[in-house]
C-alpha cells in the first residue's frame, strides 16, 4: 500500500508573519505542518535567534515551546546565578509548588526529575496562590556530601516588564511573547523576586518533600 506524504514550506519568522497576516492565516489554519505549527514556527523563531542547544531541548521535550517553558529559563539562570554548582556533591532540588510549564526545563537541564528525587510536583489552590502571589517554587543547592543545601523561594511575575505586545491574529500572540522573553535571559531578575532564603538540613529537606507537609509553610513564606 502507497502512502500519500505532504511537503510544506512557510516562512514562518515573526516579523514577517506581522506583515504578512495572509500568509500565516493560510499556515496555521489549514495545518499546513499537520497539527504542529504552534510548536515549530515558536522553535523556529527562537532558534533564528541565539536560543541555546539546551532550551530547545527543554523544548522539545516539552513538545512546544510557550512563555512558561521561557519563565524555567530565566529561573533556572538567575538559581545558577545565586546558588551556583560548585563540586559533584551538588545538585538542584526542586519542590514545585506551584507547577506550571517551567518544570520540564529544570529536568532537562539540571537533571531534576521525580524519579531520582531532584523534583517534587504540587500544585496550589487558588486561594494559597492568591497568599503568596506569583511564587514560583522552591529551588535547593543540596549537597549530598554533607547533607545540608541552600534554599531560595521565588516569585515570577509575567507582568513585571511592559513587554512589546501583538497586535495580529490570535495564533501570533504566545509565539511572539516567546520571542520578546527570550532577551531576559540575561536579566532574569527583571521578572524573579525572592520571597525568602534559608538553609536546609537533612530534617528540613524531608519536611519540604514529604506528602502531608504543606513545603510553603516549612519554608516560612505562608
Amino acid at each position: 500500500m502507497r502512502h500519500s506524504s505532504k511537503i510544506s514550506k512557510a516562512n514562518v519568522d515573526i516579523e514577517y508573519l506581522q506583515n504578512h497576516t495572509d500568509e500565516g492565516n493560510v499556515t496555521f489554519n489549514d495545518k499546513a505542518f499537520n497539527g504542529n505549527e504552534f510548536g515549530l514556527v515558536a522553535m523556529s523563531n527562537v532558534w533564528a535567534r541565539g536560543a541555546s542547544y539546551d532550551f530547545l531541548q527543554a523544548t522539545a521535550f516539552h513538545d512546544h515551546l510557550c512563555p512558561g517553558v521561557t519563565s524555567g529559563l530565566h529561573i533556572a539562570e538567575f538559581v545558577e546565578e545565586k546558588l551556583p554548582i560548585t563540586n559533584s556533591s551538588e545538585s538542584y532540588k526542586v519542590i514545585s509548588c506551584p507547577n506550571w510549564c517551567k518544570e520540564d526545563l529544570f529536568q532537562m537541564r539540571w537533571d531534576a526529575t521525580p524519579g531520582k528525587s531532584g523534583m517534587f510536583v504540587m500544585a496550589l489552590t487558588d486561594a494559597e496562590k492568591k497568599a503568596v502571589p506569583n511564587v514560583a517554587g522552591i529551588y535547593i543547592r543540596w549537597n549530598d556530601t554533607a547533607k545540608e543545601g541552600d534554599a531560595l523561594v521565588l516569585a515570577y511575575n509575567f507582568s513585571a516588564v511592559d513587554l512589546p505586545k501583538w497586535t495580529g491574529p490570535s495564533w501570533g500572540s504566545k509565539i511572539y511573547q516567546d520571542i520578546v522573553l527570550m532577551p531576559y535571559e540575561n536579566n532574569p531578575e527583571a521578572f524573579i523576586t525572592i520571597l525568602k532564603e534559608f538553609k536546609v538540613d537533612a530534617a528540613k529537606l524531608a519536611n519540604l518533600q514529604n506528602a502531608g507537609m504543606h513545603p510553603l509553610k516549612v519554608a516560612g513564606v505562608m
